[in-house]
């Protein structure tokens, strides 16, 4: 969660620049890392997403999701 303020604070992307988003918001800070997909969604804050992952109508807040995930109909908070 620090790590994320920093960053964001400091003005450094956390967010790839090939996610895709449709329908979707993002509450910074938060990472989002390489082709990720983003639809019906809302992330943040202080979430980080692993490459390769792909998110449908769902929230999530104070989360760390792994790599290689999928996640869909799910409202997650504090989870890893």
């Amino acid at each position: 969660k620090q790590v994320l303020q920093f960053e964001h604070k400091t003005g450094n992307n956390l967010v790839s620049d090939d996610v895709v988003l449709e329908n979707s918001e993002i509450i910074q800070p938060c990472y989002i890392g390489k082709n990720v997909v983003l639809k019906n969604t809302k992330i943040g804050p202080y979430v980080s997403i692993g490459e390769n992952s792909f998110v449908e109508n769902a929230t999530i807040t104070n989360s760390l999701i792994q790599t290689n995930v999928v996640i869909s109909n799910a409202k997650l908070d504090n989870a890893m």
